[in-house]
Protein backbone atom coordinates (compact mmCIF):
# COMPACT_ATOMS: atom_id res chain seq x y z
CA UNK A 1 0.00 0.00 0.00
CA UNK A 2 3.37 2.11 0.68
CA UNK A 3 3.94 2.18 -3.02
CA UNK A 4 0.04 3.75 -3.65
CA UNK A 5 0.29 7.11 -2.22
CA UNK A 6 -2.06 8.37 -4.99
CA UNK A 7 -5.38 6.60 -3.35
CA UNK A 8 -5.67 8.42 -0.28
CA UNK A 9 -5.91 11.53 -3.56
CA UNK A 10 -8.15 10.15 -4.72
CA UNK A 11 -10.44 9.22 -1.29
CA UNK A 12 -10.38 12.54 -0.91
CA UNK A 13 -12.02 13.22 -4.31
CA UNK A 14 -14.64 10.96 -3.97
CA UNK A 15 -15.62 12.01 -0.97
CA UNK A 16 -16.98 15.04 -2.87
CA UNK A 17 -18.21 13.45 -6.17
CA UNK A 18 -17.55 10.46 -8.19
CA UNK A 19 -14.96 9.84 -10.81
CA UNK A 20 -14.30 7.84 -13.76
CA UNK A 21 -10.92 6.16 -13.63
CA UNK A 22 -9.89 8.06 -16.77
CA UNK A 23 -10.74 11.19 -15.29
CA UNK A 24 -8.30 10.31 -12.20
CA UNK A 25 -5.59 9.20 -14.42
CA UNK A 26 -5.83 12.77 -15.53
CA UNK A 27 -6.22 14.77 -12.32
CA UNK A 28 -2.90 12.22 -10.66
CA UNK A 29 -0.56 12.98 -13.95
CA UNK A 30 0.76 16.59 -13.16
CA UNK A 31 0.47 15.34 -9.00
CA UNK A 32 2.85 12.17 -9.09
CA UNK A 33 5.88 11.47 -11.23
CA UNK A 34 4.81 7.83 -11.44
CA UNK A 35 0.82 8.27 -11.76
CA UNK A 36 -1.27 5.28 -12.33
CA UNK A 37 -2.97 4.76 -15.66
CA UNK A 38 -6.75 4.00 -16.04
CA UNK A 39 -6.42 0.22 -16.06
CA UNK A 40 -4.30 0.40 -12.69
CA UNK A 41 -6.17 3.08 -10.90
CA UNK A 42 -9.39 0.31 -11.68
CA UNK A 43 -8.16 -2.94 -10.90
CA UNK A 44 -6.26 -1.19 -7.02
CA UNK A 45 -9.75 0.31 -6.89
CA UNK A 46 -11.54 -2.24 -7.86
CA UNK A 47 -9.46 -4.68 -4.89
CA UNK A 48 -9.68 -2.34 -2.07
CA UNK A 49 -12.93 -2.99 0.07
CA UNK A 50 -13.14 1.28 0.62
CA UNK A 51 -13.99 1.77 -3.14
CA UNK A 52 -17.41 0.58 -4.91
CA UNK A 53 -18.22 1.40 -9.17
CA UNK A 54 -20.70 3.30 -9.40
CA UNK A 55 -21.33 2.70 -13.42
CA UNK A 56 -19.36 3.04 -16.76
CA UNK A 57 -19.43 5.71 -18.69
CA UNK A 58 -18.21 6.25 -22.29
CA UNK A 59 -15.08 8.00 -22.14
CA UNK A 60 -13.66 9.28 -26.09
CA UNK A 61 -9.72 9.00 -26.47
CA UNK A 62 -7.39 10.30 -28.71
CA UNK A 63 -5.49 7.15 -29.18
CA UNK A 64 -8.34 4.98 -29.98
CA UNK A 65 -10.69 4.98 -33.52
CA UNK A 66 -13.97 4.54 -31.33
CA UNK A 67 -15.34 5.78 -27.42
CA UNK A 68 -14.59 3.12 -25.34
CA UNK A 69 -16.43 2.47 -21.67
CA UNK A 70 -14.73 3.15 -18.65
CA UNK A 71 -15.68 2.60 -14.54
CA UNK A 72 -17.17 5.06 -12.44
CA UNK A 73 -15.91 4.84 -8.90
CA UNK A 74 -17.19 6.23 -5.74
CA UNK A 75 -16.76 5.39 -1.95
CA UNK A 76 -18.34 2.45 -0.09
CA UNK A 77 -21.38 3.41 1.61
CA UNK A 78 -21.67 6.90 -0.02
CA UNK A 79 -24.93 7.71 -1.81
CA UNK A 80 -24.06 10.02 -5.58
CA UNK A 81 -26.34 11.64 -8.17
CA UNK A 82 -27.10 8.62 -10.61
CA UNK A 83 -25.82 10.50 -13.61
CA UNK A 84 -22.92 13.02 -14.11
CA UNK A 85 -21.62 14.97 -12.22
CA UNK A 86 -22.01 12.36 -10.20
CA UNK A 87 -22.22 14.25 -6.93
CA UNK A 88 -22.68 13.11 -3.38
CA UNK A 89 -26.09 12.96 -2.36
Amino acid sequence: MSSKKWVETVVSWLSQRALSSVEMERRLKPMFRHAPNARIISATLGSDGRFQRIDRTVASSLYRTRSHKVNVWGLRGCSYQGVEPYDRT
